[in-house]
């Protein structure tokens, strides 16, 4: 009977052990499942890193671009000026010769020249400003591109609270 008795101790003693083994076992899955959901949670941070990345890279690539388009407006811009300047030196012998009442049939000819100057010089500036206000356009393009990237940061700084409130 003392033996029986000293064998059921045994048992209740047992038992709470295979309880707490139980429990550890238990603990141990839960601390699994967190773990894979924090890195079920970085995935996609990491995913947006790569997207701002390519955000920016697009931007830099736009920005070249931009600059590149402004060159040849720049450019535009010297022409027109010195079609202006060469206008104004074709302007000064008319103006002479019109004040010295040279044959009108001359001064006739050189007053259409001027005026296919001029025309050609407008042509010449309609054709700037149409380039300058691509120009424009593409810069609104580009500065609406950064408003995306900057608040696709924002987005990512704010979901990876959680996940660094996770890890620690």
């Amino acid at each position: 009977e003392s033996f029986q008795q000293q064998e059921e101790s045994v048992q209740q003693q047992e038992e709470p052990v295979q309880h707490q083994d139980e429990q550890v076992q238990h603990g141990e899955e839960s601390f699994q499942q967190q773990e894979e959901s924090v890195q079920q949670q970085e995935e996609p941070v990491q995913h947006q890193d790569e997207q701002v990345q390519h955000s920016e890279e697009s931007f830099q690539q736009q920005e070249e671009s931009v600059q590149q388009q402004e060159e040849p407006v720049q450019h535009q811009d010297e022409q027109v000026q010195h079609s202006e300047e060469s206008f104004q030196q074709q302007e000064e012998p008319v103006i002479q010769q019109e004040e010295l009442q040279h044959p009108e049939e001359q001064v006739l000819h050189q007053e259409e020249q001027i005026q296919y100057i001029e025309e050609s010089v407008q042509d010449q500036q309609k054709q700037d400003q149409h380039q300058e206000e691509h120009v424009q356009h593409h810069e609104e393009q580009v500065q609406h591109q950064e408003e995306q990237v900057q608040h696709n940061e924002e987005k990512l700084h704010h979901q990876e609270k959680p996940v660094q409130h996770n890890e620690e």
